[in-house]
């Protein structure tokens, strides 16, 4: 059996021995029941992913992308949450290519836990490069996948005072039609934190787009 996969296997074993299935069931019917749980909560999930990954670390970074992409197609969600993890153990070596990587766990089992992350913390970090930015902009917004368009319209959480306002309203403004309630919030999100940093920039924003779908206002005047 190859490296990869006895090294997920072995992080497995750890949680099932741990799995509690009353948990499970409300952690699933948290999920709308899309998801399988072993039932571990997030502290002690964390612990154990962390280490399994010092006990096995070089192995581990040697096999990662491999490793990230066999816990991700797992069928619990806790180990799709430990993929995500063991990304962000490689964030500041990630290159352009990982955004293949980064869309298929996008589009793979996907749901707000792990789509949000994901865009917030690896793709708003590969999109640093503006030329990959607008490449994959271009795809996703075209795809017509919610997710991917979603992912877009919130890569910039983390930017602060550096967002990019011309590329985000333009998101929005190709967006704000959208009845679908993920992109909705996902607009609105988006505005809401940019006003942390640029009130007037927002504000302003609303008041010349004031039919706005309802979800979309509400987050965005949250701190105006």
């Amino acid at each position: 059996m190859e490296v990869a996969q006895v090294l997920v296997d072995e992080l497995k074993l750890q949680f099932e021995a741990v799995a509690k299935d009353s948990r499970a069931q409300s952690m699933a019917a948290y999920m709308k029941d899309k998801f399988v749980f072993y039932g571990i909560p997030s502290v002690p999930r964390k612990r154990m992913f962390s280490e399994w990954y010092r006990l096995y670390k070089v192995d581990i970074l040697k096999y990662a992308r491999q490793i990230i992409r066999y816990l991700h197609q797992s069928e619990h969600r806790e180990l799709q949450y430990c993929a995500m993890e063991l990304l962000g153990k490689l964030k500041k070596k990630l290159v352009a290519d990982d955004i293949q990587l980064v869309e298929w766990m996008l589009t793979t089992k996907s749901w707000w836990d792990t789509v949000d992350y994901i865009a917030s913390h690896f793709v708003g970090h590969l999109f640093r490069d503006l030329d990959l930015r607008d490449e994959i902009t271009a795809k996703w917004m075209a795809s017509g996948n919610i997710w991917l368009q979603r992912s877009c319209i919130i890569s910039q959480l983390k930017y602060k005072e550096e967002v990019d306002v011309v590329y985000l309203f333009d998101l929005i403004d190709r967006t704000k039609g959208s009845t679908e309630f993920f992109i909705q919030k996902a607009n609105g999100w988006a505005l809401r934190q940019l006003s942390k940093y640029n009130s007037d920039v927002v504000r302003d924003y609303v008041m010349k787009h004031p039919n706005l779908p309802r979800v979309t206002m509400r987050e965005a005047e949250k701190y105006l």
